[in-house]
């Protein structure tokens, strides 16, 4: 991977967790859309995940999760969050939120897990290894 896409993808992270970090209920910066709260009960994915996996997962553009085709799954600029929870020695559970990005704000659109080995995964985890790869050349 790039050296340019593995700073942007660093610096959306930087960006997205401090607008989450610095949500309150007097202050609102996620916003959750009534398609995304109907996905998560059908999805049996609690709001302590959601919340979790923005803090701790990886926040990516359309561009570098599907650099072939960015409008593959909504058209226009969108970005995505994916986090792999470790809920037992062996399996590890992941899920894909998809919102639209302001300055100051998120809106959560939609969640979904995601299987082991989609393509969603594989990308997940190629971007993890380029980014652990490039903090270890870096130090």
């Amino acid at each position: 991977m790039e050296k340019e896409t593995i700073e942007e993808i660093k610096k959306l992270n930087q960006e997205v967790k401090k607008i989450i970090t610095t949500s309150s209920e007097s202050n609102i910066k996620v916003i959750y859309r009534n398609d995304f709260t109907l996905d998560s009960m059908k999805q049996n994915i609690s709001k302590e995940k959601v919340d979790k996996a923005l803090l701790e997962g990886l926040h990516l553009e359309d561009k570098h999760l599907y650099p072939d085709n960015p409008n593959k799954k909504h058209k226009g600029k969108n970005y995505y969050c994916i986090h792999g929870d470790k809920t037992s020695l062996i399996y590890v559970e992941y899920i894909l939120i998809s919102y639209l990005k302001k300055p100051v704000h998120i809106t959560l659109f939609h969640v979904s897990s995601l299987s082991y080995g989609s393509k969603e995964q594989r990308k997940y985890e190629e971007i993890q290894k380029s980014l652990k790869d490039f903090s270890s050349k870096k130090a």
